[in-house]
């Protein structure tokens, strides 16, 4: 497993990530559980991943406690990055809140999911459009100080919020939808997204020394060689993505096809080939790949034992592009 650099953060890791939003369970993704979870993630561990990306809202706390029962003694062999700022009532109803009272309930609450009593990487999981970003960072880094979190980062903010957020304190990661068919994504699941990964927010990353985390790198599974439409259960959270079940979802089929065939004639599976386009671009941290079997994570790990020509990634780039050209 080749691995990269995360800035400040003191160990190598790994070029692909594990994610672990399928850790939520059935209720979530079409064939989630808790025994393929935890296989799945001992399974990486043993290719040489140990980087884990989740957040409390996966599963509303189910995906934190699969993680930290499955990494066990291994807590301090991986880098854990969870999130933030999306909370849920008892009813499940999920709102955003990045106060500084429930930013310290909620890290309290990730450690005890999590087994363990620090995270390596905070990330701020959505803006908060009611909290100031000061008072944010404010009890962010109050809680770093505190050797509860050891390095802060942000997903799916504006470069501006971004900016602000520097201006408080330092931050290590930038998390954002970022993959072959989706360079510049204008929503996700249907979210407006105030950035744009490809054009804007990767040279600002490079500029201030941060890493960019890709998340969705095979938009999902689609961009793979074995996705199937019809084998997502109702119930799947992938139902919820206009652009996979939409009016859209023929034109991204009829991409991910065009993709796959030029994989195909590279002699790689089309899941190593996107998560390598990712992994070449400047100042990518680990792609975070998601995983629901153990299947899924040998498919994606592979990915990082090779590399793209630049010959290659001028290909893939060129396909990808012409897949939508009009």
């Amino acid at each position: 497993m080749r691995t990269t650099s995360i800035p400040r953060v003191d160990r190598p890791v790994s070029v692909v990530g594990f994610g672990c939003w399928a850790l939520s369970g059935p209720d979530v993704w079409t064939s989630g559980s808790d025994a393929a979870g935890t296989a799945a993630v001992h399974r990486a561990i043993e290719l040489g991943i140990n980087f884990f990306d989740v957040a409390p809202v996966y599963g509303l706390g189910r995906a934190e406690e699969v993680l930290g029962s499955a990494l066990g003694d291994s807590r301090d062999d991986v880098v854990i990055a969870t999130k933030c700022g999306l909370v849920w009532d008892e009813a499940g109803k999920v709102t955003n809140n990045l106060t500084g009272p429930s930013l310290r309930e909620e890290i309290e609450a990730s450690l005890r999911r999590l087994q363990t009593d620090y995270v390596d990487i905070y990330q701020i999981h959505w803006p908060d459009p009611a909290t100031p970003i000061e008072e944010s960072m404010e009890a962010l880094l109050a809680i770093q100080d505190s050797g509860e979190v050891r390095h802060i980062g942000v997903s799916n903010f504006s470069v501006a919020d971004t900016e602000t957020a520097l201006g408080c304190g330092r931050l290590a990661t930038y998390q954002g939808l970022l993959n072959l068919l989706e360079p510049n994504a204008e929503s996700y699941h249907g979210i407006p997204l105030d950035y744009r990964s490809f054009a804007e927010v990767l040279p600002f990353v490079a500029e201030h020394d941060m890493s960019f985390l890709p998340y969705s790198p095979i938009m999902q599974g689609l961009l793979s060689d074995s996705y199937d439409p019809g084998a997502v259960g109702p119930q799947d959270v992938r139902r919820e993505n206009p652009n996979l079940f939409g009016p859209k979802a023929d034109a991204y089929l009829h991409a991910a096809a065009r993709l796959r065939r030029l994989a195909r004639d590279m002699g790689r599976p089309l899941e190593q080939v996107a998560v390598n386009w990712l992994a070449a671009q400047p100042g990518m941290g680990p792609v975070i790949a998601g995983a629901e079997t153990v299947a899924q994570v040998e498919a994606t790990a592979a990915a990082g034992s090779w590399e793209l020509t630049s010959e290659e990634i001028t290909a893939v780039t060129e396909a990808a592009v012409a897949s939508f050209r009009r």
